[in-house]
């Protein structure tokens, strides 16, 4: 008996101690205080105000810093986000992927400080940032951005009536001349952007 009731008089005072903890840290925010609409006030930007903010940042201002450039087509550089069918989690995932802060091993040892060594694996070189991964990095140059390039450069080759028939991609070795009535396409032999 008297070790039940130990443990009864244990439990309680646990739920004692929450509660004073809950009371500490509650600050006035009751039900009655929070059904006075006194207590919060937002403070609504306007659209200007809301875009100078977004400017003057340097980190996530970059997608901004990219929109704003002299030759891009605003209208159609913006144009999926209005005319996909795509969720409101994966246009602001994009828009991340724009502004480059989603969480790489660079973002975290610049912007997280978190001592994290920021060596790309494919390369070993220091820099795993998204743009070193998209555009920099020399191991996936000779491979993944090769293959795109050829990908994209026969594609291109059907449209205009330089090759007959599509090969399959891990076929497909773009010729270095090739021409015909209407266009003529002249690819380097060391061309892997």
């Amino acid at each position: 008996m008297p070790r039940i009731f130990i443990i009864v008089r244990c439990a309680i005072l646990e739920i004692i101690f929450l509660f004073l903890d809950v009371v500490a840290v509650e600050k006035g925010l009751t039900p009655l205080f929070l059904g006075k609409e006194y207590w919060r006030k937002p403070k609504v930007l306007r659209n200007a105000d809301r875009v100078a903010v977004w400017k003057s940042k340097e980190l996530h201002g970059r997608f901004y810093k990219a929109l704003s450039g002299p030759d891009v087509d605003q209208i159609a550089y913006v144009s999926w986000l209005q005319f996909n069918d795509l969720f409101g989690e994966t246009e602001g995932f994009v828009c991340a992927i724009m502004d480059e802060v989603i969480k790489t091993r660079n973002y975290r040892k610049h912007i997280m400080k978190d001592g994290t060594l920021d060596i790309f694996q494919a390369c070993h070189r220091p820099g795993k940032s998204l743009r070193h991964i998209v555009s920099g990095c020399s191991h996936l140059a000779n491979g993944e951005y090769l293959h795109r390039h050829n990908q994209v450069h026969q594609q291109l080759a059907l449209r205009f009536g330089l090759i007959d028939f599509e090969m399959p991609y891990y076929r497909y070795d773009p010729a270095s001349v090739l021409e015909n009535s209407s266009a003529l396409d002249l690819q380097g032999s060391n061309d892997y952007h």
